[in-house]
């Protein structure tokens, strides 16, 4: 089952708050649709974020 769609716009939308508030929506209703929840996402995004973290660390070391 494919994901639904998030909104895009070619130029900054005039209605910013809106935008926003559309893009909230429709990224909850993808993440429901994906069958995790919101805490999941976001456990998986911090995980690829430190692990970044470590990688760039680690190679500063190195210099």
């Amino acid at each position: 089952m494919p994901l639904p769609p998030l909104p895009h716009w070619e130029t900054t939308p005039d209605d910013l708050p809106a935008a926003i508030g559309e893009t909230k929506t429709a990224l909850r209703a993808r993440i429901e649709a994906s069958g995790r929840t919101v805490e999941e996402v976001f456990a998986v995004v911090e995980a690829r974020v430190a692990a970044a973290v470590e990688e760039i660390e680690a190679a500063k070391a190195r210099i």
